[in-house]
């Protein structure tokens, strides 16, 4: 149970040093890969979490150029996959994870998708909240 709490909080504290950084430092601007970015997240996911149980899917479709903040776009999907991870259903269900990401026109589209337990509908307008905060910021 220690190690548990210990790990739960650990990770919190990196998403808020994430948050945190990503609010108050200028944004560096930069050409965005997703292929590439991505690759190098499942690297770190794996060294992280237990993977092993999991069917994950990544779809990139990346017909343009995309610029924008590298580190900002790396905390967004280090949350959105982390909550994927962290919050599955208990039990024998199959635990699944899609990562899809489309680039048209110097607009990126991120949609990450699972089978957890989502997200408490009293809880849903203020984690999209902060969200759509930090992407204001970008």
């Amino acid at each position: 149970m220690i190690d548990s709490a210990t790990f739960k909080l650990d990770d919190f504290i990196y998403k808020m040093l994430d948050f945190y950084r990503s609010t108050k430092i200028d944004n560096k601007i930069s050409e965005i890969i997703f292929k590439e970015v991505v690759e190098q997240q499942m690297d770190a996911y794996r060294s992280k979490f237990d993977l092993s149980h999991f069917e994950i899917s990544i779809n990139i479709n990346q017909a343009d150029k995309f610029f924008s903040d590298n580190s900002k776009i790396r905390v967004i999907l280090n949350n959105l996959f982390s909550n994927s991870v962290q919050f599955q259903k208990r039990g024998d269900t199959k635990k699944i994870i899609s990562i899809s990401i489309k680039v048209e026109e110097a607009i990126a589209t991120i949609l990450v998708e699972d089978n957890g337990i989502g997200i408490d509908e009293k809880y849903q307008s203020e984690v999209f909240g902060l969200l759509q905060e930090l992407l204001k910021k970008m």
